[in-house]
């Protein structure tokens, strides 16, 4: 069986600009909040940690001994 997957054909870093824009043009709010926009970069952040953290021969995962919760 051949699943078909959906493509969103809008390039998100072009469509996140547009929307500041036409938000900017018509004084409406950006619909993410400093707060939400932060929480979501420090989540980006602690995955690429883990991606870019070196293998430890006490971690079972990469990056596993890095990655706290707060």
């Amino acid at each position: 069986m051949i699943e078909k997957v959906l493509i969103n054909r809008v390039e998100p870093l072009n469509l996140e600009l547009s929307t500041f824009v036409d938000c900017v043009r018509a004084g409406r709010p950006f619909p993410i909040s400093l707060e939400e926009g932060t929480a979501n970069l420090e989540v980006c952040e602690r995955i690429a940690g883990c991606f870019s953290a070196d293998w430890s021969a006490d971690a079972k995962e990469p990056g596993a001994s890095q990655v706290t919760t707060s």
